[in-house]
């Protein structure tokens, strides 16, 4: 295999957040090519969440007078919602840019000085914003950040964070086969839940450290049955892996051409990094999916709550007042009851989702079925790529 074919190969493999499969080192000018788009998304955010710090009082009495002004309340929301997309916007282009670039000068040259930007320049403006205390402080722990971007790129955890940034968006446009398919039912049952007294007063009576809480708990067991069922279908799809795949299945890979022989000697065994990859990226793959069916039970439950739920039928049910609701330090339109329970019964149906998606046959078509199938290709392309270098 030529150079330059097998630097497609390997790009392809981290493409698809596999950078286990790659054979050799890279240098640390590729490295410093490769860390552009987590250092992209670093900087972005701490300048937004700068900003985002220093339009927030205090004090609640000092934000809920600035609020009165609708210009302010306006830049507030809109400034909340940049910070969530635009480190992700950054990122995405930045990774698209450096699509098919090896060891490009411009680009390591404008990495370096968005790094020295984020180390030095950013703790400097969080100072004369009076967001932090410490310049010293704030640069120690941006060197560190960075550093630590570098790590974690060397290691592979760079790749995996491209592909799940484009795993995402692929999620955010399967959100109509999500809502036919999997919404509907679980709606039917999640809805008598919402409308029952006892779930509104314990959610009402946790705090939201309490509720993050009782969120992770139900999260640790959702990948733990995740990682279970996966590993067990990972086990069978090395079994089974078609050892005559069909052309077009690798008409999106650098081995179009290419195809196995019958004879050929068995393939060399996934060594434990491999294993663990291969895993994490269907874990990965399918916390996605639960992550935005949680967002959208969510969405519809505040909803419904808004249009069907008034004040008095919640201080019936929780025997006090409604509150004003915040969520991640937003001040919202509504009532602290009300997000509580819809985080509670998001993170429910989140974990009712992804046990339907591994066992359910009409789920697991349609949501778990086509990530096998795209690791079988990964797997077809593994043999022809270490055939190929051996």
């Amino acid at each position: 295999m030529d150079e330059a074919r097998r630097a497609r190969a390997e790009a392809w493999f981290r493409q698809r957040g596999l950078p286990s499969v790659v054979r050799g080192s890279s240098g640390l000018g590729d490295l410093t090519v490769r860390v552009a788009p987590a250092v992209a998304f670093l900087t972005v955010l701490e300048v937004l969440v700068t900003v985002f710090a220093a339009m927030t009082p205090d004090t609640e009495a000092a934000m809920g007078a600035r609020l009165e002004d609708p210009n302010f309340a306006l830049a507030y929301v809109v400034v909340a919602a940049l910070t969530v997309i635009l480190p992700l916007l950054a990122a995405w282009l930045v990774l698209r840019w450096n699509r098919g670039r090896r060891m490009r000068q411009l680009t390591i040259t404008v990495v370096l000085v968005v790094s020295l930007v984020e180390i030095v320049l950013l703790p400097v403006i969080g100072h004369l914003a009076k967001v932090t205390d410490s310049v010293s402080e704030g640069v120690v722990e941006n060197l560190l950040l960075v550093i630590a971007l570098y790590v974690l790129v060397k290691i592979g955890a760079g790749s995996v964070l491209g592909w799940a940034l484009r795993a995402a968006l692929s999620q955010v446009k399967a959100v109509g086969t999500l809502t036919s398919k999997a919404l509907p039912l679980l709606l039917l049952f999640a809805t008598f839940l919402f409308l029952t007294t006892e779930l509104w007063q314990v959610t009402a009576t946790l705090t939201r450290a309490r509720l993050w809480g009782v969120v992770a708990f139900f999260a640790v067991v959702g990948v733990v049955f995740l990682v279970s069922v996966l590993v067990e279908e990972l086990r069978n799809l090395v079994q089974r892996v078609d050892r005559n795949v069909p052309p077009e299945r690798l008409l999106a890979t650098p081995f179009q051409m290419q195809a196995r022989h019958p004879d050929h000697d068995e393939d060399p065994p996934l060594r434990r990094g491999e294993q663990l990859n291969l895993v994490f990226v269907l874990v990965l793959a399918q916390l996605l999916q639960v992550v935005v069916f949680g967002v959208l039970v969510f969405l519809f439950f505040l909803a419904f709550g808004v249009l069907a739920i008034d004040d008095d039928v919640i201080k019936s049910w929780t025997t006090h007042d409604p509150t004003p609701g915040t969520l991640f330090k937003l001040h919202l339109p509504l009532s602290n009851e009300l997000i509580q329970v819809s985080v509670f019964l998001a993170v429910f149906s989140g974990l009712y989702f992804a046990a339907s998606a591994a066992t359910d046959p009409l789920y697991r078509q349609a949501f778990l079925q086509p990530l096998l199938d795209d690791v079988s290709v990964s797997l077809t392309a593994r043999h022809l790529y270490l055939r190929d270098i051996s």
